[in-house]
């Protein structure tokens, strides 16, 4: 064990010298500079408390102990009994700041001495290395998976794993639906104007649906040299009522049921039109505004809650993909799979290379503060589980608003959506190969329109990528056969895909905030925020 003691007359330069102290031991565990600063305010507080209520001349011992890598903090006086934790309005600051830190400070009566005593929490692991640990778990499990006895397997999958990653998701969509609606109807009505409104919503719009498509038909064109085609008269069905019954299905039927099926692009829907109606009301909706906004935080912090279940999660829906596809399915299936990780990366460096430009900060930079996120997109294939960290990287992170994240985010993964688009360009193209599909020019036009027409009505879960396959297969004349082929390989992109369209999203909302001159550029070129 490791000690260090200091001891000093009270007076207000003691009360510095002792908080700076305290700072450096924070630093020392490991704390980063924006919670050390906390933590130093926090203890001057206190240390003021203490020098208004005895006076000057006061003794006051500091101990720091550091036992098994435990860091402590002791603070040591005499006189009567007085708990300067307890009273007025600023205590209840510090006791926040401190709980925001995960620290709870304790006083008690030791004889004749009054101690006040905190423990500095040993530094967790970070969220990306945890889940990526969750992910390696599951990658040694599908490599087991031959070796496990298939009654103990079978039992595992239908009892375990499977149980648990439903149970994760339903959780998830319990909340993350509500959270989407209330995220989108504050974020509307916290513009404050509806011609406002009108000019960044349309704004928004035009450039996540000109992105998505000029990104499908660049990579189209790309991909079709490396694909074996047989041109001829096209094959496919007209399905095209099937597709415009999907898109205008955005208008529900009752209130109720987009919450009950995680229709996601119906919940936008309603949450826009909720979010016009109180900006409209203005004044007339001010109480409500306030219980909206109380709303939303709650269901973000309970999403946060449930998402800190997502390694279990990860372990149990990555194992139970490995154990039904196999590992070696990716041998199969490397084709579209290659183009799909490389293209939509390049989409995303694209992104970051504009944000780079225009906003005079390093490519690096900018990928580093939005991993986090996309960590979670590719461990999860959720851009739901996900949008708490979203929100809280625009906000602390990029210097973006909140109001314009609070709208910009939900419609952002409805709209936003060139990755998810190029994923399914390199799946059709793959089975149209592997088909002998009959192609021509027209074929090909209808795949840069329709694909990214159909990824428009999927919600941002894992597994959407399902919800449209079957229309695709018959619109571009693939047997019914291959579902079970293009079903794997659209949920293995899932997790490609849904993570760099987060990616995306972010850069988007950084050249959106630029646009409208409301980027805080202190905090985007902040390397340690």
């Amino acid at each position: 064990m490791r000690q260090e003691e200091k001891e000093v007359i009270l007076n207000r330069e003691s009360v510095d010298e002792l908080s700076a102290i305290i700072e450096k031991w924070f630093v020392k565990a490991g704390v980063n500079r924006e919670n050390s600063i906390r933590a130093r305010l926090a203890s001057e507080t206190i240390l003021l408390n203490l020098f208004e209520h005895y006076g000057e001349g006061k003794q006051i011992s500091l101990v720091l102990t550091n036992r098994f890598g435990f860091r402590n903090i002791r603070l040591y006086y005499e006189g009567e009994p007085y708990n300067p934790l307890q009273e007025g309005d600023e205590n209840d600051w510090t006791m926040r700041m401190l709980s925001d830190l995960s620290m709870n400070p304790e006083w008690k009566k030791k004889k004749e001495f009054n101690e006040i005593s905190v423990r500095i929490p040993r530094n967790k692991l970070k969220d990306e290395l945890i889940l990526l640990i969750a992910v390696i778990i599951a990658v040694g499990l599908g490599i087991a998976y031959p070796y496990i006895p298939s009654r103990v397997s079978g039992d595992m999958s239908e009892y375990l794993l499977e149980p648990i990653s439903d149970l994760f998701m339903h959780a998830l969509m319990t909340f993350a639906g509500v959270m989407v609606f209330l995220l989108v109807a504050t974020g509307i009505y916290g513009i404050g104007d509806v011609a406002d409104f009108s000019k960044i919503g349309k704004y928004m719009v035009r450039r996540f649906l000109i992105g998505t498509f000029v990104g499908t038909i660049v990579s189209a064109l790309i991909m079709i040299p490396f694909f074996t085609f047989n041109f001829g008269m096209a094959q496919g069905g007209n399905r095209w009522k099937a597709i415009f019954d999907m898109i205008f299905a955005i208008v529900p039927s009752n209130p109720i049921t987009p919450f009950l099926e995680g229709n996601m692009l119906q919940i936008v829907f309603m949450g826009v039109i909720v979010g016009i109606t109180i900006l409209i009301l203005s004044r007339q909706t001010s109480e409500l505004q306030v219980v909206m906004l109380q709303l939303k935080s709650v269901m973000v912090s309970a999403v946060e809650i449930i998402c800190r279940f997502l390694p279990i999660y990860i372990v149990a829906s990555l194992t139970v993909l490995f154990w039904t596809n196999g590992i070696g399915i990716f041998a199969t299936i490397w084709k579209p799979l290659v183009f799909c990780i490389v293209l939509v990366h390049v989409f995303l460096l694209s992104i970051v290379l504009i944000v780079s430009l225009k906003c005079k900060v390093s490519p690096l930079m900018v990928v580093k503060k939005f991993m986090p996120s996309y960590v979670i997109g590719i461990t999860t294939s959720s851009s739901a589980a996900a949008i708490s960290t979203i929100l809280d990287i625009n906000k602390n992170k990029y210097g973006i608003p909140e109001k314009l994240s609070n709208f910009g985010i939900p419609i952002g993964n409805i709209l936003c959506n060139a990755t998810l688009s190029i994923g399914f360009v390199a799946i059709m193209y793959f089975l149209a190969e592997y088909n002998f599909t009959r192609v021509n020019i027209i074929w090909f036009i209808t795949v840069c329109i329709v694909i990214p027409i159909m990824t428009f009505a999927m919600p941002p879960v894992s597994g959407g990528t399902l919800v449209c396959m079957g229309v695709m297969l018959a619109q571009f004349g693939i047997p019914d056969e291959c579902i079970g082929i293009a079903g794997t390989l659209s949920l293995i992109m899932d997790f490609i895909m849904t993570a760099t369209r987060i990616g995306v999203v972010h850069c988007e909302l950084i050249l959106q905030a630029k646009h409208w001159k409301t980027l805080d550029e202190k905090v985007l070129l902040d390397k340690n925020a």
